[in-house]
């Protein structure tokens, strides 16, 4: 489903694929850059850096190992699919995609802000 250039929203599994950036396809870490949460200042914006409620610069973090700077922090970014709490129940496991609709009202939304 291509937008009216031939570019779309990742789907929501799509996303958590790219911010993951796993080494192997089998392979999960809690956090993209691995299982230490003392590391995610070097990879996120979070707690008090973001009480100016403002966001930052692109690339000041580290990037994941896919070379994504922001993924996890900075802004939430827009997913192909609409919300839904019952989507997944009812998808496939291997790329699923979630249901869609016209608009962003109801748009899954990823990353942080």
């Amino acid at each position: 489903m291509l937008g009216g250039h031939g570019f779309r929203l990742p789907t929501e599994a799509e996303w958590e694929y790219a911010c993951r950036a796993p080494k192997d396809p089998g392979s999960a870490t809690k956090y993209p850059f691995g299982s230490d949460e003392s590391d995610l200042a070097s990879y996120a914006w979070f707690g008090e850096d973001l009480t100016d409620g403002k966001t930052h610069p692109v690339g000041q973090k580290k990037p994941n190992r896919w070379g994504l700077y922001d993924m996890q922090s900075n802004v939430f970014e827009w997913c192909q699919d609409v919300y839904s709490e019952v989507s997944y129940k009812f998808s496939r496991d291997t790329d699923p995609f979630g249901p869609t609709a016209d608009g962003a009202s109801s748009r899954v939304f990823q990353g942080g802000c």
